[in-house]
């Protein structure tokens, strides 16, 4: 991956690097007059680049009308649309060389002007024709059926809308096109653990929102719509359900520290005290030893949900992608029983002393799993989406 964006990144300074020149070398002019514009906005007195515009300018216009002569004389419907475009790109050059300052040949000392064809019309003219044509082929490939044409003739049929806003019915038929497209889905859960789970549990699971995971031609429901042919249906197959023994652990340990009791007087191997350069007893910290005895009670359980979330074409009948899907809960409390001084322990096992706590239920254990549960089969939704696209 690193590499793909590595060659993206130099490809492209690669291209920033090609000179007008080159660009007009190989034809491609309408690229030269672009690159050109954005240098004599700079530097609207550099010979060179007004010369080369000029040529380029040309060159792109006559190539252009050229293509336009031959769609026109070949006469397909289908190239209406290319011809609009290579009017419009001749409209936005024109465009461009218009917003530049004056150009003087230094030479002849004139003025130059480029010469502008009148593309008005011509534009009218074919985006008229190029969305009739558009919006006949959307019609009738939305007539063949099946998704896939529906989901094509719905693609022409915005184009058709980006050209007129109100162009016939075209609102209408988008909204059609758009429905025959959608890949309608029937989502359901089903236990297969042999765990007669509690109401509220499967309450919970069941209350997954799966209508977030609607997007692009993919429509999922949660309860089936009387009459609706459904292309998949994915099943969250719950498969096991576990609920581990409550476990308790005691660790009984001694905590030892020294700490500062007073002073006493630094005395020398005499017994004598000693005193400092402005003769006065010298006093040093009284460091004691201080204990207390620990019991350290470690209470443990974990529950486990787990499945599979099957994706099963309707039309072939064939389960055509299985996903595993899992979550797991954990309850840890930590208590201390402490005998002796308490200054021997640290702020957090302080806090930390009490009484064991009651241990959460099973059916506890298996709400704290729901969540995740949830989050993790909507996320193999989610992954696996384009099997259902």
């Amino acid at each position: 991956m690193k590499q793909y964006i590595l060659l993206i990144l130099c490809t492209a300074a690669l291209a920033s690097c090609v000179t007008p020149k080159k660009l007009y070398q190989k034809d491609r002019y309408d690229d030269a007059v672009t690159a050109l514009s954005k240098k004599l906005k700079k530097k609207p007195n550099k010979q060179k680049n007004i010369i080369l515009i000029q040529r380029a300018y040309k060159k792109a216009t006559e190539a252009d009308m050229e293509a336009i002569a031959f769609l026109k004389k070949e006469g397909r419907p289908e190239d209406y649309e290319e011809i609009f475009n290579i009017y419009e790109k001749i409209r936005r050059r024109q465009g461009r060389v218009k917003r530049l300052p004056q150009l003087v040949d230094q030479k002849t000392r004139s003025v130059i002007y480029f010469e502008y064809i009148n593309v008005d019309g011509e534009l009218f003219h074919y985006k008229q024709k190029t969305a009739e044509y558009t919006y006949a082929r959307a019609v009738k490939t939305l007539e063949a059926g099946g998704r896939d044409n529906a989901r094509s003739a719905y693609n022409d049929f915005k184009q058709v809308k980006a050209y007129y806003s109100d162009f016939k019915d075209v609102d209408a038929m988008l909204n059609k096109s758009w429905n025959a497209g959608l890949s309608h889905v029937l989502f359901g859960i089903e236990n297969n653990s042999r765990v007669i789970l509690p109401r509220e549990f499967d309450n919970e699971i069941k209350s997954i929102a799966v209508s977030d995971l609607n997007q692009g031609w993919v429509h999922i429901d949660v309860n089936s719509v009387s009459g609706k042919r459904y292309d998949f249906n994915v099943v969250l197959n719950i498969t096991q359900i576990d609920v581990a023994p409550e476990r308790v652990k005691e660790v009984r340990y001694t905590e030892v520290r020294e700490v500062e009791d007073g002073w006493v007087y630094k005395k020398d191997k005499k017994g004598n005290v000693l005193k400092d350069s402005l003769g006065n007893d010298i006093k040093v910290p009284k460091i004691v030893r201080i204990e207390c005895d620990v019991i350290e009670t470690i209470q443990q359980k974990a529950a486990m949900v787990s499945g599979r979330l099957e994706i099963t074409n309707n039309a072939t009948g064939q389960l055509v992608q299985t996903i595993p899907v899992r979550a797991d809960s954990h309850f840890e409390y930590v208590s201390l029983a402490a005998f002796g001084n308490l200054n021997a322990l640290t702020k957090e096992k302080r806090r930390m002393i009490g009484r064991p706590v009651p241990f959460p239920d099973d059916f506890e254990m298996l709400l704290m799993c729901s969540e995740d549960f949830k989050r993790n089969a909507k996320k193999a939704i989610s992954d696996n989406y384009f099997y259902m696209d």
